[in-house]
């Protein structure tokens, strides 16, 4: 095991090589995934920066929701951004329920509280980056769907609201490892 800069996020993450012709990276902000030579070299540069954070958020659910590790080609590129569980980018409401079920993923019980760092939980909302990933949990609050509890610059501590908690929609459908919670927001 190596330690290298993530393909997605560019932090620190480890790599170990699965095959000749791939890695398997893991990372704490992305998750984990594999990716082939060709696209370490050329072509997620070309791919655009602008859509890294789509493969980070994908590459973060599939871990948290315990699926399957993606392998990230550049044949397969187009299709994993545009293929379940990865919500419309432009979809801002997508977006708070892809939050909202993570936070919801970490609460095993009413009055959990769960923190959330600017800069490693991004992924968790498919967020641009962190600005917009405050913004959206600074959303939910006023939504009093998440309550906040304490916040620095850098973290914020929520918890689930009773009301979105209690909500009897708000539950996970296991069987299929679905991130609905059925909850609109």
């Amino acid at each position: 095991m190596t330690t290298q800069n993530c393909y997605l996020c560019d932090r620190t993450a480890s790599s170990v090589p699965s095959e000749s012709w791939k890695k398997f990276i893991s990372c704490e902000t992305c998750g984990e995934y594999e990716i082939t030579e060709e696209l370490q070299h050329f072509t997620l540069s070309l791919f655009g920066e602008k859509n890294k954070y789509v493969l980070s958020g994908l590459c973060r659910e599939l871990k948290e929701t315990e699926q399957d590790v993606p392998c990230l080609t550049t044949q397969n590129l187009n299709e994993l951004m545009s293929r379940s569980p990865v919500p419309d980018m432009e979809d801002i409401n997508a977006k708070l329920e892809k939050l909202l079920a993570a936070v919801k993923r970490k609460s095993d019980h009413f009055g959990k509280i769960v923190e959330l760092q600017r800069d490693g939980d991004y992924p968790l909302a498919y967020a641009k980056n962190d600005k917009e990933f405050f913004a959206f949990i600074d959303q939910l609050v006023a939504m009093k769907l998440l309550e906040l509890k304490e916040e620095d610059n850098r973290t914020k501590f929520v918890m689930l609201s009773a009301s979105c908690w209690a909500h009897p929609s708000n539950k996970m459908d296991n069987e299929e490892s679905s991130t609905e919670i059925g909850f609109k927001v």
